[in-house]
């Protein structure tokens, strides 16, 4: 019991310094993720040696190891900036296992990852709305842009919509019902899609100084001189070495690609979870 609350304001007041950084400076220092790494196994490790207990030890290098290699891929795939991954390792270390009673039917380490992605994504689509009508003029050319660049795409998913609706008819029962709902999820995604590109394109796109550039920006395009390639938008987030290549080269300003603030899901689907202690949306089933 001790050791579960002095895990949970640990995890607690490190997720509330992360998100502040991240939402001032734009990234979390690795002082922080790594001091909540190693206070999280420490923390296990004097818990398994006061109670000869050395599961609980282990069972935090399991937790940190699944987090690690979670977190390599969406750090890899560009989802996540590496301070998030690196919050999301301690997380693993912290709560491989539940710091208090526990009664859901998964894993607790499981539940706090599905509430922070229900949080992020309530999080990211009020971020988009925002963006949208904040900045309404650069959203709706982007959609006319976006419409215009894939009208055969967009042609052929009404047209299919369309016979798809029309073939319905014909059909009696669960089978018409089926038959006309797909037409509506084919319209839903092609609103999203653009909903989604279109901010993006309008808010998530900057050009800064390569002065302002920090380790692990993401890059929105190849840069090259000479025909060198010095860093490339499929780079999971660009180094020190490359900032410096890029200032030896003279380069005075590159278009970056910026992510939302993501530690403020990860604070609220932690602190949900050791709330409710379950994943919130079975809490309404």
């Amino acid at each position: 019991m001790i050791t579960g609350i002095i895990l949970s304001a640990v995890a607690l007041v490190v997720l509330l310094i992360a998100t502040y950084t991240d939402f001032k400076t734009g990234e979390v220092p690795d002082w922080l993720s790594f001091s909540f790494i190693i206070s999280a196994l420490g923390v296990r490790l004097i818990h398994s040696l006061v109670y000869s207990d050395w599961l609980y030890f282990l069972y935090g290098l399991i937790g940190f190891g699944v987090m690690y290699g979670f977190g390599l891929l969406i750090y890899y795939s560009r989802q996540w900036g590496g301070g998030d991954a690196k919050i999301l390792m301690g997380l693993g270390a912290a709560f491989a296992t539940a710091p208090f009673a526990y009664s859901g039917n998964f894993p607790y380490l499981l539940a706090i990852v599905a509430n922070i992605f229900i949080a992020g994504g309530v999080y990211g689509l009020l971020w988009g709305f925002y963006v949208f009508f904040s900045r309404f003029s650069k959203t709706t050319k982007a959609v006319q842009d976006n419409l215009l660049r894939n009208k055969k795409q967009y042609m052929l998913m009404l047209a299919v919509s369309i016979a798809v609706l029309v073939s319905s008819f014909f059909f009696k029962g669960s089978s018409r019902i089926i038959l006309m709902f797909i037409p509506i999820l084919f319209i839903a995604y092609m609103m999203l899609y653009l909903f989604i590109k279109s901010t993006e394109s309008a808010g998530m796109y900057e050009k800064v100084s390569v002065s302002k550039l920090t380790e692990g920006d993401w890059i929105a395009n190849d840069v090259r001189v000479k025909g060198k390639l010095i860093c490339s938008k499929k780079d999971p987030g660009i180094t020190k070495e490359q900032i410096k290549a890029l200032k030896k080269a003279k380069i005075k300003s590159v278009v970056i690609k910026k992510g939302i603030k993501f530690l403020l899901a990860l604070l609220v689907g932690t602190a949900v979870t050791l709330i409710f202690n379950n994943i919130v949306v079975l809490l309404f089933l």
